[in-house]
């Protein structure tokens, strides 16, 4: 019947444009909800070691709305929601690693590792100030680009246990 192979390969070729078609990110223009502020802030302290960026968003939105994570500056992490006065206030926390240290005494016969895990290729181009924001909504995932988030000063916070 039909056994021409440029018909064959022309199927497989259509079948193939098809799938990378669907596997791409859909982006909401307008959704469901309104960001009423957005900003990000840099902290550092409480712990030894310890500091990241937060990134508030201040938004109205429906119950049926469930924020999931949000990507920033090359980075990936989950949201936390809480409401106060009808409004919801998501906040993702980006922890930034800072190295263990060792005592070699104590680990004088074990091997020590310099190896480098991998990281997964960020899914985004992003300014500095651009955010995306992944949601579900109605057992569907919605990517919503955020725009000129406003960079505020650094929090530093008080150490926890001070040494003596």
């Amino acid at each position: 019947m039909f056994r021409s192979p440029y018909f064959l390969i022309s199927i497989l070729l259509i079948t193939l444009l098809c799938q990378c078609k669907s596997n791409q990110i859909k982006f909401q223009d307008k959704p469901d909800f309104q960001i009423i502020k957005s900003y990000y802030q840099d902290f550092i302290g409480g712990q030894p070691g310890n500091s990241g960026t937060l990134v508030f968003l201040t938004v109205t939105a429906s119950t049926e709305l469930i924020p999931d994570s949000l990507y920033f500056q090359n980075r990936v992490a989950e949201i936390q929601s809480q409401t106060k006065d009808n409004q919801k206030l998501w906040i993702a926390r980006f922890q930034k690693t800072t190295r263990k240290e060792i005592n070699l005494k104590e680990n004088q016969n074990t091997n020590l590792s310099t190896e480098v895990p991998e990281m997964d290729a960020f899914p985004f181009k992003l300014q500095n100030d651009e955010a995306i924001l992944l949601y579900h909504q109605n057992n569907t995932a919605y990517y919503y680009k955020l725009k000129g988030l406003i960079q505020k000063e650094t929090i530093f916070f008080a150490l926890n246990n001070p040494k003596n």
